[in-house]
Order: C-alpha cells, then sequence, then structure tokens
C-alpha cells in the first residue's frame, strides 16, 4: 500500500475514506496542484488564439465556453480508456468489476476533473462573471466537486469518470457552437446525446 492511500473497507455497511485521507493523499493531491495550471495555460491560449482568428475581442460567453471545451476535451481524452474497459467487460459483470474503478489512474482523472472545476471558478470570476451565476457556477460546480471526492471515499471513481467521458462527447458540439455559431451542429449533437443517452440506460 503505497503512503497516504487508505483502502476502502468492504466489510463496512456503507465504506468510504475519510475526507482527509482522499485530500491529503498524493494520488489525489499532486495531480490536482498540477492540473490547476493546465486549465490556465490553455484557456489563456484558447483564448489568443480565438481572438486573432476572429480579429476581436471575446465576449464573456465565448470565453466561459473555452472552459467547457477544455473540461469535455479532458474527460474524452482521457476517460475513453475507462469507458473501452467498461464496454468491454462481460455481459453479466456489473460496474464494481471494473478494472480502474479505483486506481491511480482514476484519481489521477478526478483530480484534473477538480483541479479544473477550481481553476474554472477563478478565471470565471475574473474574466466572465457574468456567465458564472448562482446554479450556472456555484451549484454546478461545487455540486460536481461533491460527488467526485464523494466516489473518491466511496472508491468508485472510476465508475463515475467512465460514464462522465462518454457523455461529454455531445458537450464538444455544444461547446464550438456556442464559441462561434459557424461551428454549430445541432444535428451532430442531438444524436451524440441521444445514441450516448440510451447506450448508459
Amino acid at each position: 500500500m503505497e503512503h497516504g492511500f487508505i483502502p476502502v473497507d468492504p466489510a463496512l455497511p456503507w465504506p468510504r475514506r475519510s475526507l482527509q485521507s482522499v485530500l491529503y493523499s498524493p494520488k489525489f493531491l499532486y495531480p490536482y496542484l498540477w492540473g490547476l495550471m493546465l486549465p490556465v495555460v490553455v484557456y489563456l491560449i484558447g483564448k489568443a488564439a480565438l481572438t486573432a482568428h476572429f480579429q476581436q475581442p471575446l465576449s464573456p460567453r465565448q470565453k466561459a465556453w473555452i472552459m467547457t471545451l477544455y473540461s469535455a476535451m479532458l474527460m474524452i481524452s482521457l476517460g475513453s480508456p475507462l469507458f473501452l474497459q467498461f464496454v468491454t467487460l462481460p455481459a453479466t459483470a456489473t460496474i464494481a468489476d471494473h478494472p480502474n474503478l479505483d486506481t491511480a489512474y482514476a484519481w489521477t482523472l478526478g483530480s484534473l476533473f477538480l483541479a479544473y472545476l477550481t481553476a474554472d471558478t477563478a478565471i470565471g470570476l475574473i474574466e466572465y462573471p457574468s456567465q458564472f451565476g448562482i446554479i450556472s457556477g456555484w451549484v454546478h460546480h461545487i455540486g460536481y466537486a461533491v460527488v467526485v471526492v464523494t466516489q473518491m471515499q466511496m472508491g468508485q471513481i472510476g465508475a463515475y469518470l467512465t460514464m462522465g467521458s462518454a457523455m461529454e462527447v455531445s458537450t464538444v458540439f455544444l461547446a464550438l457552437g456556442m464559441i462561434n455559431k459557424a461551428w454549430r451542429h445541432d444535428l451532430i449533437f442531438g444524436i451524440t446525446s441521444v445514441l450516448l443517452f440510451t447506450q448508459i440506460l
């Protein structure tokens, strides 16, 4: 057992790690701290590139969707292996049989997602405060953070990220359309949303 990583005891009625053991675990802390820098760099580069492309300053709405696009691409690119592992399990398997249910890889992806939520909050309050509202900002981000940390506590973060990575495919098309109406593809957004929703059900 690695330092700071406490396994879930399956004998408990509702097995979970303490909040402290999650937040101070190197499996959470190191990717989270490194992950705080990545969305900031991506945002600044994306903002500069899009401003040059459109040859005018971006609206607050466009700025906000840069971060959403980043998050969706992160979840798809790093979460796809989890989804592929899940769909290739035998028909009799359950999510508990997922090989990456509670691994360092799953924790890293969960930590990077939490780092995105933190960075988006900070950037949003400075760069696009009109787009960072009570529901779409605070409640949304805090809610996701609670779910991710709870899944880490319960040793099931891989299960949450497996489904989340698949559902983010439609978000890419939504974000592109919000950044530039010419990039909007409602049909593709609708098809990916319906296909992924029915696959998960």
